[in-house]
């Protein structure tokens, strides 16, 4: 399915491999036009509105998905899905799919990007490989600074994990890059440690997870490999702060079954950060921090019966298996199973023009 004409299309004649995925409820602003200044011809960029999102939004290069082009594309599923929630960036990676995309970089609509910014798309990286605990701050291998991750278990936030390997080679189907200046954090630290400025080491070689350590990740800036773009699914039946957090630990989990390694690395935007209530986020990201044990606890049990399956049957598998312990409600089932139905027929047609 190509763009059509006045909804974003370019003049290319092939799909470019790479696209970017953003949300916003905000009409665009400085940060998405220099993104877009730093992309190159091999990137492709859609957006994706929600009710509250100006009706006109037009930026140049971009495939913008109103309300109303989401569910002419997605029917069912569409209109099902919540309004006002972060997670109707799914009909973005839907849409990235269905347009060819082999690689999807994961962002919001308010970082800036640095000189190496989108210019690091190799799945295949030499660093360090860290393991040795079961959570780990992988924030500490970037800086001497106290800041961990948002949906880090606030018991782990001084656990480094040890160094297994240097230089070594891994393949990498997810890599979270970091953000310098308003890193995403939890709102515990913004409340500890006002104001902004912090900075990772610009030079710190990649940090590869070994399989049974884990460290969540964003949406704020993420690499994902065509290996691993059925993992892409955001639930909608949680809050705003966790629906990203809660994949992370699915995707995290799914990878290991399928042999592939979570990167982060350093910094490749710089953000200033949308408007936030503190409070309000702090009480959005409680169900992590008492649920995220748990919830790795819950995953490693279902994938004990997963080995041998395809990432898209793993990752549905523990999606539904987080339903079935109740840490996501009945309803989330129908939006999971409309999730995985598009994506195997997205793999289906590809298979066919192959």
């Amino acid at each position: 399915m190509q763009p059509e004409p006045g909804r974003g299309a370019t003049d290319a004649t092939a799909a470019p491999p790479h696209w970017v995925v953003i949300t916003t409820i905000n009409a665009p602003s400085p940060a998405v036009e220099r993104l877009l200044e730093a992309l190159d011809a091999r990137w492709r960029v859609t957006v994706v509105g929600d009710a509250k999102t100006p009706a006109v939004w037009r930026a140049r290069r971009v495939e913008f998905l109103p309300l109303e082009r989401q569910r002419e594309l997605f029917g069912a599923f569409a209109a099902a899905a919540p309004l006002n929630h972060y997670a109707r960036k799914n009909f973005g990676y839907l849409f990235a799919l269905q347009q060819g995309a082999v690689t999807i970089l994961d962002l919001d609509d308010d970082g800036t990007p640095l000189a190496s910014f989108a210019n690091q798309v190799s799945r295949t990286l030499r660093g360090r490989l860290v393991g040795g605990g079961d959570w780990v701050n992988v924030y500490r291998w970037f800086t001497d600074g106290l800041i961990w991750p948002r949906g880090l278990p606030l018991d782990a936030i001084h656990r480094r994990g040890a160094l297994l390997g240097d230089g070594v080679s891994q393949d990498c189907p997810v890599q979270q890059f970091l953000v310098d200046d308003d890193p995403d954090v939890d709102a515990i630290y913004r409340l500890v440690f006002p104001g902004t400025g912090f900075s990772f080491a610009p030079d710190a070689a990649p940090v590869l997870l070994a399989p049974g350590t884990w460290c969540p990740f964003n949406s704020q800036n993420t690499l994902w490999f065509e290996a691993a773009l059925p993992l892409l699914y955001l639930p909608n039946y949680c809050a705003f702060r966790v629906t990203d957090i809660w994949r992370s630990l699915v995707a995290q989990r799914a990878l290991w079954l399928a042999g592939g390694s979570l990167a982060f690395r350093t910094s490749t935007l710089s953000q200033t950060r949308n408007p936030h209530d503190l409070n309000r986020d702090l009480a959005d990201e409680l169900p992590a921090y008492t649920q995220n044990r748990a919830i790795a606890d819950c995953l490693d049990r279902a994938a004990g019966e997963l080995a041998g399956r395809s990432v898209l049957e793993t990752g549905q598998a523990l999606w539904l298996a987080l339903t079935e312990a109740r840490f996501l409600p009945a309803a989330e089932v129908a939006l999971i199973e409309a999730w995985f139905d598009a994506v195997r027929a997205v793999i289906s047609a590809r298979r066919q023009r192959d």
